[in-house]
């Protein structure tokens, strides 16, 4: 997918896709995020490098890290608001299969659930560990 074609995607959507040098950054409402990857994959995009999950005290935003052209230059960051009382979001592991570990992570570290997992469980700490250890003032 050219750089033109991931303007496009975006564009007339209601989403702002930023540009800060050779990173992309854009910010969607939980609903669409299926909607998106999907086209996304259909266009080439289909390096996932990263979902990483941060806790922003009013909401729990999860960042889906995507690089794309043959030579890697340049990335896609997908940001996705969740409520903080209740984040979750579907899975993607039916557009990316290698979110499987990396959904599990942010699952077990902040408490997203994302629903149609199919294996959503813990994945790195043991069952004496603090649940969601990186949530802030739960």
């Amino acid at each position: 997918m050219e750089l033109n074609e991931v303007r496009k995607l975006f564009s007339g959507r209601g989403i702002e896709l930023k540009e800060k040098g050779n990173e992309f950054w854009c910010s969607i409402i939980p609903e669409n995020i299926i909607e998106i990857l999907k086209k996304l994959k259909e266009g080439g995009i289909t390096d996932l490098i990263l979902i990483s999950s941060m806790d922003m005290m009013e909401t729990i935003d999860v960042v889906y890290h995507f690089s794309f052209d043959e030579n890697e230059r340049y990335s896609l960051n997908i940001r996705v608001p969740l409520h903080r009382e209740k984040p979750e979001i579907e899975s993607i592991t039916s557009v990316y299969p290698a979110a499987m570990i990396l959904e599990r992570e942010a699952f077990e570290m902040v408490g997203i659930n994302f629903k149609g997992h199919p294996d959503l469980r813990k994945a790195f700490l043991d069952e004496s560990s603090p649940e969601t250890p990186l949530r802030r003032g739960k």
